[in-house]
């Protein structure tokens, strides 16, 4: 992967434009290794930034950050909800004060009248 196919925002947060280093057989057959005896529960399930354990059953898709969310290790973060996303709704101890307009129709029909009473 040269640095031309890499992501701007990455190459700029990380300002080396050194070429990540391809794995060897031996390095693939380690991590696929790995990868099977946590599916297995031999080995201990990934740790996300969070310090929440990975289910070792769910898909890469799934487990691995978009290039622009950056992460750079497997989280889970980019699919709970973002607080600065979530809608803002009315606790349940908040008070609803029901038929407010009525009694403020109510209010101003007697006051109309008590004043229609006083003028005569």
């Amino acid at each position: 992967m040269n640095s031309v196919s890499r992501p701007v925002s990455e190459i700029i947060k990380n300002q080396d434009l050194d070429e990540p280093k391809k794995r060897s057989r031996e390095d693939w057959r380690k991590a696929k290794e790995l990868e099977e005896a946590r599916k297995a529960g031999n080995a201990p399930a990934a740790v996300d930034e969070d310090g929440k354990d990975i289910n070792p059953h769910l898909p890469q898709y799934i487990s691995s950050a978009p290039w622009y969310f950056g992460a750079k290790t497997a989280t889970l973060k980019h699919q709970r909800p973002q607080p600065d996303k979530q809608k803002e709704w009315s606790k349940i101890s908040d008070d609803y004060v029901r038929g407010l307009k009525v009694k403020l129709r109510f209010i101003l029909l007697l006051l109309i009248m008590f004043k229609w009473y006083t003028n005569d």
